[in-house]
């Protein structure tokens, strides 16, 4: 992810950017732990094939 956009509504107004920031650092966190779960999980299976 990299951006996203929050309605003035719910979000500090005089600092936007933090909740922005954090949010992304987190969706990102939480798709690199899936990748790595999902290597381990599947490794077993494609060691040793050509892709």
């Amino acid at each position: 992810m990299k951006s996203i956009n929050f309605s003035a509504d719910v979000i500090d107004p005089e600092d936007p950017e933090t909740l922005q920031e954090m949010t992304i650092a987190a969706v990102n966190d939480a798709l690199g732990q899936i990748e790595k779960m999902t290597e381990d999980k599947l490794g077993k299976f494609t060691k040793g094939l050509p892709f």
